[in-house]
């Protein structure tokens, strides 16, 4: 019986090390879409959710003091596969104590950029795109999540962190 599950063990092992790395194969995927990979290197990447059809990977990568994230959403239906990056993230000054944040979408537009205090990481000072940040991560009334919808193109420009409140009404 031991013997059994020694070569059981053993099996196991030699199939599971024997196999491609999963992780390095979506990034390959990846990479056949989304130039930015290619522009860096050395990505550490972790797949999240598995689900439907649906596989979200994380990458990130060092170089100095700035960390570059990106969330990608690989999409199959059948033999059909679409990527799609979902938010790419910078973030720079890591050895001051305010250190900097730039969100991006897939089209590297820049959604919104703030510092931090490093030590608590609670205050959030403002650069650009504080009104895009509050809709993005549901900070607005239904009411001002419409405003924001039908004024997008001059809001998500607005700089600063000092902004009054978006309109309630229309």
């Amino acid at each position: 019986m031991k013997t059994r599950i020694l070569i059981l063990a053993v099996i196991i092992s030699f199939n599971t090390h024997c196999q491609p790395d999963q992780n390095e194969k979506y990034l390959k995927d990846f990479r056949k879409h989304f130039d930015i990979l290619n522009k860096h290197k050395n990505w550490y990447v972790t797949v999240g959710d598995e689900y439907d059809g649906e596989t979200i990977l994380y990458a990130k990568t060092f170089n100095s003091d700035t960390l570059l994230s990106l969330s990608l959403t690989k999409h199959t239906e059948g033999n059909v596969e679409h990527f799609e990056m979902n938010e790419v993230k910078k973030i720079f000054n890591r050895d001051r104590d305010l250190v900097d944040l730039q969100s991006y979408d897939q089209k590297m537009h820049l959604r919104y950029w703030y510092r931090f205090d490093k030590k608590t990481e609670e205050k959030k000072i403002f650069v650009v795109g504080k009104y895009n940040y509050l809709y993005l991560h549901g900070g607005l009334s239904e009411q001002q999540d419409l405003y924001f919808e039908n004024h997008a193109d001059s809001l998500t420009r607005v700089r600063g962190d000092s902004l009054p409140p978006l309109p309630s009404n229309r």
